[in-house]
């Protein structure tokens, strides 16, 4: 095993002992109890990001929309709330990790955000 998964694998413990990953997994577990409504967020989840990932579109804001008001009544549950809460702050936590890799690797991400031709 390289360095490198030496370094990985000691930062996956420390994720693992982040308050923000700790709220996530303990929010899912609690929620998971609710098979029905873990599948319901799981498939809210996964519109969610397929609309989110995707190439963007002028009537995107009214499909998010769209999506919100079909899962209404599960999104306005305080356990559903706190859990998505909870999975874009560790998101986040990720997210900074990943630039603060990228970064220090120089690693070029500006194609991200270069326009199209």
């Amino acid at each position: 095993m390289s360095k490198i998964d030496d370094y990985a694998k000691m930062l996956t413990v420390e994720i693992k002992q982040s308050e923000e990953y700790n709220q996530y997994h303990r929010l899912k577990t609690m929620l998971s109890n609710d098979l029905e409504l873990y599948a319901k967020v799981n498939t809210f989840r996964k519109k969610n990001f397929i609309l989110q990932n995707k190439e963007n579109e002028q009537d995107d804001i009214l499909k998010i929309e769209q999506l919100e008001k079909e899962y209404f009544s599960i999104l306005s549950m305080t356990s559903v709330k706190e859990f998505l809460l909870a999975e874009q702050r560790l998101c986040r936590l990720i997210s900074r990790i990943s630039g603060i890799i990228c970064e220090a690797a120089d690693f070029d991400l500006d194609f991200i955000d270069a326009p199209e031709e």
